[in-house]
């Protein structure tokens, strides 16, 4: 979609105040929000916590992702840390204005699932706090071998950095495609 058309389709969705149903093409959710789906989307962002998927107006694009942190500034600015549940980094960080909504529920083929009760809202803040923690222990891992083996950390820190991470993908891929299991 040319930038000056999604303007347009973002100022009659403004003015409507409705939800709008936006479809997915990529694979950074996966698994719970897969390539073909639909997403429902209440506009705005006033109403966004962290765990929340959004779809943010990323130039000519929408990405849909998960929201790690919520930053104010002194002058009540929001900015938005996101990282797509599949995705092997965080977004830069987003303003209010680049978030187009929160995703209410998706829809594949006949079948709807509704991101907006209690326990999906606890799962996104579940799978937030264990990113947030990934990333934390991440960075801690790094500090440390670096001050133990200095420059030469090199391939045994490469392997180990790389069977932690596949370890903790692999457990919040089992705990996910666990509780996203509906139907194709």
């Amino acid at each position: 979609m040319q930038k000056s058309s999604l303007d347009a389709v973002f100022n009659l969705w403004s003015r409507a105040g409705a939800l709008h149903r936006i479809p997915i093409t990529g694979t950074s959710m996966l698994p719970l929000i897969r390539k073909g789906d639909h997403v429902l989307v209440a506009h705005g962002s006033d109403e966004v916590r962290r765990g929340d998927v959004v779809v943010i107006r990323h130039g000519d694009k929408l990405i849909a992702h998960r929201v790690l942190r919520i930053c104010t500034d002194v002058k009540s600015h929001r900015t938005f840390i996101t990282k797509g549940d599949n995705a092997p980094q965080c977004d830069p960080p987003w303003s209010s204005s680049e978030i187009v909504g929160r995703v209410l529920s998706i829809s594949r083929g006949e079948e709807e699932l509704s991101l907006d009760t209690p326990f999906w809202r606890a799962l996104g803040g579940l799978i937030t706090c264990s990113t947030l923690v990934w990333i934390k222990l991440s960075g801690l891992r790094r500090k440390t071998r670096q001050k133990l083996l200095g420059s030469h950390c090199g391939y045994v820190a490469a392997l180990q950095r790389r069977g932690l991470h596949a370890c903790v993908f692999s457990v919040r891929k089992i705990l996910l495609v666990t509780l996203c299991r509906w139907k194709s």
